[in-house]
């Protein structure tokens, strides 16, 4: 057998998508002019003369400067555009963009993003969840009764622990022999700026909206995915393998299942009309799962707290349990009894939900050695 297996993974992405890079773009950042979007250079446009002559007169005000740029009074320089694809006609220029993960300027996806939503969606289907139920409950024995103030911190460690039980150490666990690459870069003009909308879907209110990069559906991106093999390891006995590649595709598909038929009957009892767009959607996955090499997953930003945990049947006692936890974590933020009914979706130009965020679809062909 050889020692390990090369693959390369070609990612299509569904629905809007973002790794959110930590950063944010402020109004000085980016002009409005009207759907499209553009990301000033300030760098480049201050190394002009004449740019830096006008900067000098605005008493080096940025905002009055950014002014002169936006009436044409002023030559600049742009980093790139994004179209907006939320409410028409809205008026972006107080907003915060929160911004994509870049390397030299372009976006892609972090090989550590795809290989976590990889874990989650595996992991789900291993039918370990009576683990990480009876796990969650002693950790609230545990706090109630040793530590009141530590919930935080047992919040954090519930999915970690329980996953030792069910693997083993972190030197133990199969994922080990999993080596996920970064992807390929995207061009610029694969973001879009979408409005993201927060709902409570029990009380058909709406918040404040937020603002990201996100990379457009049809987006396609490559890299490589390595399956190594234990006998890379020394004390290979304590790495327990799991047929990663080839049951993949299979344990993908019954974990998303579960996922979105939960998805599709809790939106269809809320609003079946304003959220038509999103039902249609996760049916359209539910069909593309059925795919022999199709591996569907969902993963970053706002992507939905049922997609991140490793339990595939999230019964009312687990949320009620998860609930508790949370409650002990943070004692001035009661977590409702219903958690969770919040979602984000991101609206299309009439302002109504058009996509969950983060579905991605990826397929794999075998690179011969």
């Amino acid at each position: 057998m050889n020692e390990s297996e090369l693959y390369e993974y070609t990612i299509e992405i569904l629905s809007p998508t973002i790794v959110a890079s930590g950063g944010k773009l402020q109004r000085i950042d980016f002009i409005q002019r009207g759907t499209r979007i553009e990301i000033l250079d300030m760098d480049k446009t201050l190394a002009d003369r004449s740019s830096l002559e006008l900067f000098e007169r605005a008493n080096y005000n940025l905002e009055t400067f950014r002014g002169g740029i936006k009436d044409g009074k002023i030559k600049y320089e742009k980093k790139y555009d994004l179209q907006f694809t939320g409410s028409g006609g809205k008026n972006l220029d107080n907003i915060e963009i929160i911004e994509h993960i870049k390397s030299a300027g372009r976006p892609y996806l972090p090989g550590s993003s795809i290989k976590g939503a990889l874990r989650s969606t595996i992991t789900r289907a291993f039918g370990k969840d009576n683990v990480y139920k009876m796990h969650l409950k002693e950790k609230i024995t545990e706090v109630l009764t040793k530590n009141p103030r530590g919930g935080e911190r047992a919040l954090k460690e519930v999915g970690v622990e329980a996953d030792e039980q069910i693997f083993g150490s972190p030197t133990s666990s199969p994922f080990k022999l999993l080596v996920v690459s970064d992807s390929s870069f995207a061009e610029n003009s694969s973001l879009q700026l979408s409005e993201i909308v927060i709902q409570n879907i029990k009380k058909r209110e709406n918040l404040l909206p937020l603002y990201a990069e996100t990379l457009s559906p049809g987006t396609k991106l490559t890299g490589t995915l390595i399956r190594k093999y234990r006998t890379l390891y020394s004390k290979e006995k304590f790495v327990k393998e799991i047929e990663i590649i080839e049951s993949m595709a299979e344990k993908s598909r019954a974990s998303n299942s579960i996922l979105l038929e939960r998805e599709i009957e809790k939106l269809s009892k809320s609003d079946p009309n304003k959220f038509r767009k999103i039902i249609e959607f996760y049916k359209k996955l539910l069909m593309m799962s059925k795919e022999k090499s199709t591996i569907l997953l969902c993963m970053g930003f706002s992507s939905g707290y049922f997609s991140k945990i490793a339990v595939g049947n999230p019964d009312s006692e687990f949320l009620q349990d998860v609930q508790k936890l949370m409650n002990l974590s943070n004692p001035k933020k009661q977590i409702s009894s219903d958690f969770p009914v919040s979602r984000k979706f991101v609206t299309d130009s009439m302002g109504l939900p058009a996509y969950p965020l983060g579905w991605i679809k990826m397929t794999l062909s075998k690179i011969k050695s």
